[in-house]
């Protein structure tokens, strides 16, 4: 073979090496597109962020409770279909049913499912127990698994410090005991989960459920002074434990609302949805005077007025707010009296029930005053023994008035 054939030999097994690893490459990059299509490794990570739909906060708690209810009842298929090999322990032995109360929930976001990091508590009379969990949702498969974490790995979630496994789509295999269930939360059943929940840091936890209350409410009431609202809290404890809700209502602002309760004891209450499972509080429907309340009253006739007072008085009586009550007496009344604030809730106790349910009003006008005869008893039954009370009460200027009573 002569010299130019074999350049012309070298030049056409260049070409040919040449077209062989441009056809590689292109097979490399098929594949590795192909790769980045199935591998949930390469998904774009997005940072945890803090549930904002009350649909899925609530749908997720109660998938959370049906885990807990297998937990409860040791059922152990249902417990290794859901938590495999990482079962919750409970922190004691519950007497009542399990109810979870999620507290927080922080989400990522993925293609075809979530999961979800959850603080939330189990309560049973005086006691708290704090949960951390992850519940992943894998909707494609319509199906959900639980795994308890520690509050370590909670607190690194919500700061986008996350475990490598959860980045990524989660396959799920549905089975008889872990399919996900929706479920449509009533006005009612958000209510009662704020109206409990204060109950029980207002019982338990003092210091919590003052920060709870509205701060304009809680300035005007409680002077936004903590032993004050403690003093009032001792004071209502019994009521406060056996407090029921009889009557509600609601205003909706999108999807958070304003609710309105009454008590088995004619507490009223104002609930005022803030966020998802966030809210502030007003325990009564007179303290925060608003142009709507004050309107409605100058609407009032005379009399009219003397009644609302009188509702007023004994609500204070009924809840033992004996400052406020104490500071409508009239001087010479006080001064003749009850000297001191002391007495005078010495007095209050000795003459009427822990709750008084009022009768029908006599009223008569004499001058500026009113003289009301005030029947009450402790409670509905015919049985039930009954006072009266003469109170005279003069109106002021605006809602203001005047009080004293036959001693």
């Amino acid at each position: 073979m002569n010299k130019s054939s074999k350049i012309i030999v070298s030049i056409m097994l260049l070409i040919l090496i040449i077209i062989i690893i441009i056809i590689a490459l292109l097979l490399i990059n098929r594949n590795t597109v192909n790769l980045q299509e199935d591998n949930p490794e390469t998904i774009a990570f997005q940072d945890t962020e803090k549930v904002d739909n009350k649909t899925l906060f609530f749908n997720i708690n109660n998938n959370i409770n049906n885990y807990f209810t297998y937990v409860q009842e040791n059922n152990a298929n249902a417990i290794e279909s859901i938590s495999s090999n990482n079962v919750i322990e409970l922190k004691h032995q519950y007497t009542s049913k399990i109810n979870f109360i999620s507290q927080d929930m922080y989400v990522i976001d993925k293609i075809s499912n979530i999961t979800v990091y959850v603080y939330g508590v189990i309560r049973e009379n005086n006691i708290q127990d704090d949960y951390y969990l992850i519940i992943n949702m894998d909707y494609n498969n319509n199906a959900f698994s639980v795994t308890p974490i520690s509050k370590e790995e909670y607190d690194s979630a919500v700061n986008n410090q996350v475990n490598e496994r959860y980045k990524q789509d989660i396959n799920i295999q549905k089975n008889l005991y872990n399919e996900i269930k929706e479920i449509n939360v009533t006005d009612f059943e958000v209510l009662k989960l704020y109206f409990d929940d204060y109950k029980f840091n207002a019982i338990n936890n003092t210091e919590h459920a003052f920060e709870i209350l509205d701060s304009e409410y809680r300035q005007k009431k409680f002077n936004n002074n903590i032993e004050e609202y403690k003093q009032y809290i001792q004071n209502n404890l019994n009521r406060l434990v056996d407090a029921n809700i009889v009557q509600h209502g609601i205003t909706k602002n999108g999807q958070y609302g304003e609710y309105i309760a009454i008590d088995n004891y004619n507490n009223y209450y104002k609930i005022k949805e803030t966020g998802i499972n966030s809210y502030t509080i007003i325990l009564d429907n007179y303290t925060l005077e608003n142009d709507e309340l004050i309107n409605e009253y100058n609407k009032l006739s005379d009399k009219e007025k003397v009644a609302s007072i009188v509702d007023k008085v004994m609500k204070l009586i009924n809840t033992k707010s004996y400052t406020e009550l104490y500071g409508y007496l009239n001087t010479d009344f006080k001064n003749n009296y009850f000297k001191t604030q002391e007495s005078f809730e010495q007095y209050i106790n000795e003459n009427f029930f822990a709750n008084n349910i009022v009768g029908s009003l006599s009223l008569k006008n004499e001058g500026t005053y009113y003289t009301v005869t005030v029947p009450y008893k402790e409670s509905l039954s015919s049985a039930a023994e009954q006072r009266s009370k003469t109170f005279i009460i003069r109106l002021k200027t605006g809602t203001d008035f005047e009080l004293s009573f036959n001693v």
